[in-house]
């Protein structure tokens, strides 16, 4: 306490410039002999009262241990070791590129056979589903996309007619020509219709993408409908082919499903049908009922269960896609649709 106060007492009148004089004078100080080294209370009085700026003088740096990195890992700074480092990080980049080059060149003759595959089939034969799922998931393994932004498009229904499409949107072509020449022989190759004609190759393309705007609407449906559905758009689209039997259409799937024709209309099928009841979408299935026929129609995959619905969007993203660019290069060399188709199929032959 009594250091303490004479600290308060010697600090009011404290001068800076008499700082040093002071710390050099209190070297002289007499020491106690004590062999402890301890300073006896009546020394520190005079010490501290004597030369009060003693208490402030600075200490000389202590030396201090060298600090390790964050990582407690110490880096060698010798030309050697980081030579040798940087070449095993050399040699490990090197051998994941060649693996990825060999897996790049497998998947690639797997697509090239898969394609030889699909496009050998007869033209008035049903494609397998299978064949069609391995090749689109080939194809998507080294990175080609079958989605274009634009392949949808929005529908309204006027009264009990068909869905009236709204004006496309053409896309800046994203496909070089021949790559674009490449995918109009596999969309040929999808579909059922002979793509010979302008009116022929118009229909089409509005038929893949309504067609394409149907299977979304199934999947919505079934989405809805989860808990109290099995099966999902299979279950739904299997239904649809059934009420189409009921309407007197025959052919492909529906006359294996065991129901008999009576030219009924749509509408009729609907009002009758307590699956549609079930789903709350009576009144889309008249629509819905109508899509169905023209999907069955356009694709050449046997549509029955999901895993066939799978195939067909695959299917019919990539005839959709195909039309975009060829809507696009074709505005770019302001020519028609199909005058585009004509410029591709005589490179083709070239």
């Amino acid at each position: 306490a009594r250091v303490e106060q004479m600290l308060r007492v010697s600090l009011v009148d404290f001068d800076p410039r008499e700082a040093e004089t002071a710390f050099a004078s209190h070297s002289a100080l007499p020491r106690s002999p004590n062999t402890s080294n301890r300073t006896s209370e009546v020394e520190v009085e005079e010490g501290f009262a004597d030369h009060p700026s003693s208490v402030f003088a600075e200490h000389p740096l202590l030396p201090r241990s060298p600090r390790s990195s964050g990582s407690g890992v110490a880096v060698s700074d010798n030309p050697s070791t980081v030579k040798k480092v940087l070449r095993q990080k050399e040699a490990r980049r090197a051998a994941e590129e060649e693996i990825r080059l060999r897996q790049l060149t497998k998947a690639r003759v797997e697509l090239y056979s898969l394609r030889k595959r699909l496009l050998a089939c007869d033209k008035g034969r049903d494609l397998d589903a299978t064949l069609v799922l391995e090749w689109s998931a080939g194809a998507t393994t080294l990175g080609k996309t079958f989605v274009h932004n634009n392949n949808r498009r929005s529908t309204k229904v006027v009264g009990k007619s068909a869905p009236v499409l709204d004006e496309e949107d053409v896309p800046e072509p994203a496909m070089a020509l021949a790559e674009l020449r490449q995918q109009w022989v596999e969309a040929t190759c999808l579909l059922r219709s002979n793509l010979n004609t302008e009116q022929a190759f118009e229909q089409a393309r509005t038929t893949v993408r309504s067609s394409l705007s149907f299977l979304d609407t199934l999947g919505q449906i079934a989405t809805d409908n989860a808990e109290q559905l099995q099966g999902g758009t299979g279950t739904i689209f299997q239904q649809l082919l059934q009420d189409l039997a009921m309407c007197g259409v025959s052919g492909m799937m529906i006359d294996n499903l065991g129901a008999s024709g009576s030219d009924r209309s749509f509408e009729d099928a609907t009002s009758d049908s307590e699956f549609a009841g079930g789903l709350g979408c009576k009144d889309q299935w008249p629509l819905l009922l109508r899509q169905t026929q023209d999907v069955r129609c356009i694709v050449r995959i046997k549509l029955q269960d999901a895993n066939d619905l799978k195939a067909a969007q695959y299917a019919l993203e990539c005839c959709s896609t195909c039309f975009q660019e060829i809507s696009g290069h074709a505005r770019k060399r302001q020519v028609s649709n199909f005058s585009m188709v004509a410029v591709l199929e005589e490179e083709e032959e070239e």
